[in-house]
């Protein structure tokens, strides 16, 4: 048993040829060690306390406060943001440019001038079906 302790040792160590560790193995595999080598060597268990359970309840509880009040501030935030951007709406209106502001001289004046144009292209007599045969500087000669 000692030479098989001996070897754990060396084993942990990592100064065991793969013979040794073979052995190892088939000495755990037939029961000949007594407990795990990787547990025996862990620090004896500790009694939980008693109101562990209750702590670890009320932190979720906590970090769930947290996430609401990251949620309310979010939400808050972006309400006071709206409110002051239509409040600055409601102090600094909207630039319209300038206005052009007719007298009634001036839109008698234009609508005159429309129907001038208007009347001026319907006067128009529609352009005829002249064949142009020759023409100089002088001299058209055409037939309709």
């Amino acid at each position: 048993m000692e030479k098989t302790e001996e070897i754990i040792k060396r084993y942990y160590r990592g100064e065991t040829s793969i013979e040794e560790e073979k052995f190892l193995r088939a000495q755990y595999r037939s029961g000949h060690l007594k407990e795990d080598p990787f547990l025996s060597l862990s620090y004896p268990s500790l009694p939980l306390p008693s109101e562990l359970n209750e702590k670890i309840r009320q932190a979720i509880r906590q970090q769930k406060k947290c996430a609401l009040r990251r949620i309310y501030i979010t939400v808050g935030s972006i309400a006071a943001i709206a409110i002051l951007l239509l409040s600055l709406k409601g102090i600094f209106p909207a630039y319209k440019g300038k206005t052009l502001q007719l007298s009634d001289n001036m839109k008698r004046e234009r609508f005159e001038d429309a129907l001038r144009v208007i009347g001026n292209v319907l006067e128009k007599p529609a352009p005829s079906q002249e064949k142009v045969l020759y023409e100089d500087k002088n001299l058209i000669i055409a037939i309709e």
